[in-house]
């Protein structure tokens, strides 16, 4: 996989998960069994990331990431 298809698969997993708010769909299209959160507020797990994103969109139900440039 290029840098480029890394770059447009993270973009795509953040806007179905964040912008389109489907966590779930996101995880399955997405992501494999293990899932390593880089946040140190959020456990890693594709189900904590899912639930991670319920907790932040209920905390700011107006919430939308701008994804402005992606680096890989």
């Amino acid at each position: 996989m290029s840098a480029e298809d890394n770059k447009a698969l993270v973009v795509a997993f953040y806007q179905q998960a964040f912008n389109d708010y489907q966590p779930e769909q996101a995880t399955e299209a997405h992501l494999g069994e293990t899932y390593i959160q880089h946040n140190p507020e959020a456990q890693d797990s594709p189900q904590a990331f899912v639930g991670y994103v319920h907790w932040l969109r209920g905390q700011f139900p107006d919430l939308r990431l701008d994804i402005k440039r992606a680096v890989a």
